[in-house]
């Protein structure tokens, strides 16, 4: 789970798949955001709180537009990314994200105005690529 910039929103993920978005405070039913077709191995926030990024244990990493028409809950954009995911991370001022599985440490970025990503080759480690 992961709160938003403001403090007013949480992002859930579960073991069915589902993303669910929910408005703090408010104590309002939450409004499913979209799904994986396995469990939510772990959610972020984009520094400017217009996105929320998933990875499930699919081995792909989504983005997703909380804005957008609650009929309409598709990804804004999605790649896979080879072995299992276990965690994601926003930089905290522009649109890089951490993403981390077992091949490593990938760095990537939603590029703004679009719905992709960019993604570099996993890192070895933390000190380069």
């Amino acid at each position: 789970m992961a709160w938003d910039t403001a403090g007013t929103r949480l992002v859930t993920g579960h073991d069915d798949g589902t993303i669910r978005l929910w408005e703090v405070p408010g104590h309002v039913e939450p409004v499913s955001l979209g799904r994986h077709p396995e469990t939510v191995s772990d959610l972020a926030w984009s520094a400017d709180g217009s996105r929320v990024i998933s990875i499930g244990d699919d081995g792909v990493v989504r983005s997703w537009t909380p804005e957008t028409d609650p009929a309409i809950r598709e990804p804004e954009c999605a790649i896979a990314l080879d072995g299992s995911l276990h965690a994601v991370d926003a930089h905290p001022t522009d649109g890089r994200l951490a993403v981390a599985g077992s091949h490593g440490v990938y760095v990537m970025e939603v590029i703004r105005g679009t719905s992709t990503f960019r993604s570099g080759r996993p890192m070895n480690d933390l000190g380069g690529a």
